[in-house]
């Protein structure tokens, strides 16, 4: 893995969505980007539908993609990363195997050296699990198994996987990795689709100081199964990311975490909504791009 130092092993509807877009111009107009000698850290939101999919690039450009969205995603998820001229992943994460997560990364293994992965250590049934552990095969990527407490480093972003403790829901929501970003003093949290059963586990584990963080990638496409009360009040961001599709079967986001988010967090981002989200950050200040 290359640069890596291992330490160890989202009918109100409307009137909702009209308010998010408020918040959504008020942070541009408070957060405007400007001119900057500072390193900036990059995470992209990847809008691929009903679905995840967050592209890293830290201050010495090195990658880091979550998930790769679902299996019609794909090329778009190619074609959005090579814009950035791209052209190789140093880590894929595969928060789970459900589809809506690894639906997309056949394209992404054909289209991009993927240098190392880390993934679940579990039996397979899918279709698109076994596809995913035959690219990585095939690309001899490195590959790490997510545990709790595993930690790594991209230079000066520093990463901690808070879940999976132990493979409870064959490699469903359940046992989604979840990961905790920190870069100088802004932190990031991605959950995969973690559900609650998984955030008792990680309050039960870890201290309210070591899961504060700036912006939380909201569980499981904003599910009333994610983003329990104790774990939104632990983690306290300040930005919440939803990652959905426009008008989705689900009902994703669903009513219950949107109105729970906007009682407590100040700016609300949605992927079916604005489309990818591009936050930005120097270690101190973080803003929309």
């Amino acid at each position: 893995m290359k640069n890596i130092n291992r330490k160890t092993p989202f009918v109100k509807a409307l009137a909702l969505m009209l308010a998010l877009v408020m918040i959504s111009v008020s942070f541009v107009g408070c957060f405007a980007k400007e001119e900057t000698s500072e390193e900036l850290l990059y995470v992209h939101f990847i809008d691929v539908g009903q679905g995840d999919c967050e592209l890293i690039v830290t201050p010495d450009g090195q990658t880091v993609l979550i998930d790769a969205g679902i299996p019609e995603s794909g090329e778009s998820i190619v074609s959005y990363i090579s814009s950035l001229g791209i052209t190789e992943i140093d880590i894929f994460v595969a928060s789970h195997y459900h589809q809506d997560h690894i639906g997309g990364s056949p394209d992404v293994f054909e289209a991009f050296d993927v240098l190392s992965v880390l993934i679940l250590d579990c039996t397979v049934t899918s279709a698109c699990a076994k596809n995913l552990l035959k690219d990585i095969e095939q690309e001899k990527s490195e590959v790490f198994y997510a545990k709790r407490g595993y930690e790594f480093e991209l230079g000066e972003v520093e990463f901690l996987t808070l879940s999976p403790e132990k493979i409870s829901d064959k490699g469903g929501n359940d046992d989604s990795i979840v990961l905790r970003m920190q870069y100088g003093g802004a932190r990031y949290i991605f959950t995969g689709d973690a559900e609650e059963n998984t955030e008792k586990e990680i309050l039960s584990y870890y201290d309210k100081s070591e899961l504060s963080s700036d912006l939380l990638k909201v569980g499981h496409h904003g599910s009333r199964t994610s983003t329990s009360n104790d774990f939104l009040a632990a983690v306290a961001p300040n930005i919440a990311v939803i990652s959905c599709g426009k008008g989705n079967s689900y009902g994703h986001p669903h009513y219950e975490t949107v109105e729970k988010l906007s009682a407590s967090v100040s700016f609300i981002y949605r992927t079916d909504v604005i489309g990818s989200v591009v936050i930005v950050t120097d270690g101190e200040k973080i803003y929309l791009e």
